[in-house]
């Protein structure tokens, strides 16, 4: 038997970008139908086909399978999979968790009798004796409309339990396919060792929870759908990708001077958080900005010049910022470390009348949600507990929907929006969702490190909202390639090399 817990994936690049909603996943079935001549029972057929080519490539020894089946057109695709493999030569078991309803998943029930006599769940359990090298999970898929219970519950509990591996069809079962929320808690939907997706990706299993659920590879396999049908929808999101960055950052000319990449003015650092100015000036100067003037406490300033003398630092004992700083920066990053003392309140006020593009994060964000202002040119960057104070509402509101949280403070503070978190999103009519980063970046600094490096990019004079995707891309890649020695103990600092060879992705400077 495989063991579930030591079975992993080697990580591959996703094959597509667009994310629909589950609505558009409707949409796109009836147009297979009325336009492509392909009925729901094709679409089972070839979902069973997909799944076993991507069992059999990714568990070539598995030889005994399991199938947990729910009533409706999922239950059908693990149907389907469980006749196809049983064809094959596998050793399969199917249970049945609830009767298939009428339709395309009766007549795959029917087809599956005709080889292999399904299981009802409630009448035989599943025991630990001949326990199948693999499950599949077939409960429920794109049909969730409410929190599992009964049968549907109890089948997802017992799938938890097992050492085996599972793989979830279409959408672990449990899992809200538009949002990456778990409706009915975190113990009620299935956590998959793999997902094959269909038709398309759906937006809500790539940001939120949704990590723990997915498993540790996402396929998508497309069942034949026509792709000028695909193009007809227009996605709400769009994963990043890596070679976003090749056409965004291009090659220096070897005439440039240091004026021609931006100036930078950071503002924060109350005391005792020099250490948070300090990386916002890292990550802007390893992200190419050409000036970058610090504003901070007196106390922070020598500390800020010897350990990075890059950087123009500026002590202000009474909270204004130097006329001149104002005048000759392109652009600015106020919070990290800020605090909301009078001190801070000042600076935050100033550059709250700065009529030049903005980076707002931590304390920045915190007073913004005490004062609600709209300004232009402006970009935030909350983490859900930042993004509920500004909504004024409860963290689970935000994680709930992430995607309706990301549009609501876009339009609430007429702001383009970075909602941080595992499957950060980047607000935009079609909104940016980021796959990368890990669990080793849940450390303290990155927000500040991540700040700077979208302030040094928009600095470069990269449109804001261009700026914050970019910058997030950058950092989740740089974690990730700084997490190679391992995700524990990971520090925002770790990062500065590895950022460094993200923003130079075509090498050498033009001559």
């Amino acid at each position: 038997m495989i063991d579930r817990e030591s079975f992993s994936f080697k990580p591959t690049r996703l094959h597509t970008r667009a994310l629909f909603s589950v609505a558009q996943v409707r949409e796109l079935e009836r147009l297979a139908k009325s336009e492509a001549g392909l009925d729901s029972l094709t679409l089972m057929e070839r979902a069973g086909t997909e799944s076993l080519v991507y069992i059999r490539k990714q568990w070539p020894s598995v030889r005994h399978l399991g199938v947990l089946a729910g009533p409706g057109n999922n239950g059908g695709d693990g149907f389907a999979l469980a006749r196809q493999a049983r064809d094959a030569g596998y050793t399969v078991r199917v249970w049945t968790v609830g009767a298939a309803a009428g339709g395309p998943a009766h007549v795959m029930a029917q087809k599956l009798e005709t080889v292999l006599a399904p299981i009802p769940f409630g009448n035989q359990g599943i025991g630990d004796a001949d326990e199948p090298e693999l499950w599949v999970d077939a409960l429920l898929g794109t049909g969730l409309n409410r929190p599992p219970e009964g049968l549907i519950l109890s089948a997802i509990d017992r799938l938890n339990c097992m050492r085996a591996p599972v793989l979830s069809l279409d959408i672990p079962s449990g899992l809200d396919g538009d949002t990456g929320w778990v409706p009915g808690g975190q113990a009620s939907a299935v956590r998959a060792s793999a997902t094959i997706t269909f038709l398309c990706h759906k937006r809500g299993l790539f940001t939120g929870v949704a990590s723990q659920y997915v498993g540790r590879k996402l396929e998508l396999v497309t069942l034949g759908m026509p792709s000028d049908l695909m193009e007809r929808l227009t996605p709400p999101a769009r994963l990043m990708d890596v070679h976003d960055l090749d056409s965004a950052l291009p090659p220096r000319s070897a005439a440039s001077h240091k004026g021609d990449w931006g100036h930078l003015l950071i503002v924060g650092g109350g005391l005792g958080y020099g250490g948070a100015i300090r990386l916002v000036a890292e990550g802007a100067l390893r992200a190419g900005a050409g000036l970058v003037s610090v504003v901070t406490r007196p106390e922070h300033v020598a500390g800020l010049i010897s350990t990075r003398p890059e950087a123009m630092v500026h002590g202000t004992q009474n909270g204004r910022i130097p006329e001149i700083l104002l005048k000759r920066a392109t652009i600015g990053v106020i919070g990290c470390g800020l605090g909301q003392d009078r001190w801070g309140r000042a600076l935050w006020e100033q550059l709250m009348q700065w009529p030049k593009p903005l980076v707002v994060d931590a304390d920045g964000l915190n007073l913004l949600a005490q004062s609600c202002r709209q300004r232009d040119h402006w970009l935030l960057t909350p983490h859900p507990g930042e993004a509920a104070r500004l909504l004024e509402v409860s963290v689970d509101v935000i994680e709930k929907d992430r995607f309706d949280a990301c549009k609501r403070l876009a339009e609430r503070y007429r702001a383009d929006v970075v909602l941080k978190g595992s499957g950060t999103l980047v607000s935009g009519a079609q909104v940016a969702v980021c796959p990368f980063g890990n669990a080793g970046m849940a450390s303290g600094g990155m927000g500040d490190f991540l700040s700077g490096i979208i302030g040094g990019l928009g600095a470069q004079g990269i449109p804001l909202n261009r700026a914050g995707a970019l910058g997030v891309l950058v950092h989740a890649l740089a974690g990730d390639d700084a997490a190679c020695l391992g995700q524990r103990g990971l520090l925002a600092s770790d990062l500065a090399p590895f950022v460094r060879i993200r923003v130079n992705p075509n090498g050498s400077p033009l001559h």
